[in-house]
Parts: structure tokens; C-alpha cells; sequence
């Protein structure tokens, strides 16, 4: 397997992949050969970005690999091809390779949660980790903070950005432990008793 991954493709993929989830196989990104995506996600967001890849099937390269290849380009852009064979993984960024880590796991089945026709139904969103896939976007050359969501209920929602049409995004939605009434909120800050809204 053979592939290139710009560096704001790769600092993208960093704002979503996590450092130390306990699923392990989380922890870096997915290149899936057969649909042509560079993928990651950490349960709550995900990032999939269309990419050429040489090869078949699915191999998931490390966070750690991703960093370093982010950090060996310096200040210039570029591109690092990383070339796979089996278990062994080299990155090349600006001429200089060095050995790569992959993990040794199954990536999930993230077609599954990418919904292809969201509901329109409302959700509530953490703006946390809208913020997070907004940077992802803005990595990629999008302009900031202009990300559309397709809501879709208590389903994942679809995340994109008009100008970044090589890459998608997802959301799970806010499922909040106690119920939140803003509308009651409002009216007690604006029309109502003061301790009341305290």
C-alpha cells in the first residue's frame, strides 16, 4: 500500500484522532485502500478525507507516526508518501524517511455511522468538538468556522464544509444527563425573579 498525505491533510487528521483511547486501534488513522479515504475518528467526530491510495484493504497508521511526520516538515508544506508492506510502514517527508508504526488492529466499520441521508430531525451538539472538526476543516483550506450540519436525531449528524469537498465529517449529538430547558432559562434571566435564575 502505497499513499501521499499532504501536511494539512495530516494536521487535520491530528485534531481528531485521540492520543491514548483505551480502544487502541483509535489512536491514528485509517488508510482504507478500497473506498480511497484517509479516516479518523475517536467515537464522538470523525474525519474522512479522499485520498489516492495505491493497494488494497486497510492498514491503520499510528498518532504517534502522524506527529512526526507533521514535525518533520518544519515550516514547509509538502506532501509524505507513506509506503506499507505487510507490517513494516516508511514515511518519506522532504527526502528523509524514517520508520513508521502501524496498529495491529480492525479499524470499525465507520461507513456504518456516516449517514448518506441524515433526517433533518434536531440534535443538540457539544461545540467542543464542533470546534474541533471546524479546525480540521480550516486545516484543509476551508474558512473558518463555516461548517454545515445535517442533523439527524439521536444518529450521528453529517459535518461539511462548502469549499473542502474532498472531505466529510460526523457528529454524534449532545445527550445531556439532566434536561436542559434554555427556553425556561431565558425567560427567568430576562423576565423573571433574579435568585430564581441564579
Amino acid at each position: 500500500m502505497q499513499t501521499e498525505l499532504t501536511k494539512d491533510q495530516i494536521r487535520a487528521l491530528l485534531e481528531v484522532a485521540p492520543k491514548d483511547d483505551s480502544r487502541f486501534y483509535l489512536n491514528g488513522a485509517c488508510l482504507d485502500a478500497d473506498r480511497g479515504l484517509v479516516v479518523a475518528t475517536d467515537g464522538h467526530i470523525l474525519l474522512a478525507i479522499r485520498v489516492h491510495i495505491e493497494g488494497t484493504g486497510q492498514a491503520i497508521l499510528d498518532r504517534d507516526t502522524l506527529d512526526k511526520a507533521r514535525r518533520a516538515f518544519g515550516r514547509k508544506g509538502g506532501s509524505a508518501r507513506i509506503e506499507i508492506d505487510g507490517q513494516v510502514c516508511w514515511v518519506h517527508v522532504n527526502g528523509e524517511p524514517f520508520p513508521g508504526q502501524l496498529i495491529d488492529g480492525t479499524y470499525p466499520d465507520y461507513a456504518q455511522v456516516v449517514p448518506t441521508e441524515p433526517s433533518g430531525e434536531l440534535a443538540q451538539f457539544n461545540g467542543a468538538l464542533l470546534g474541533r472538526l471546524s479546525k480540521a476543516f480550516e486545516r484543509l483550506g476551508g474558512v473558518e468556522g463555516l461548517i454545515e450540519v445535517a442533523h439527524n436525531g439521536t444518529r450521528a449528524a453529517l459535518v461539511a464544509h462548502y469549499s473542502v469537498p474532498e472531505a466529510i465529517a460526523c457528529v454524534m449529538p449532545f445527550r445531556p444527563s439532566r434536561e436542559l430547558n434554555a427556553a425556561k432559562r431565558a425567560r427567568e434571566l430576562l423576565h423573571g425573579d433574579r435568585q430564581a435564575a441564579a
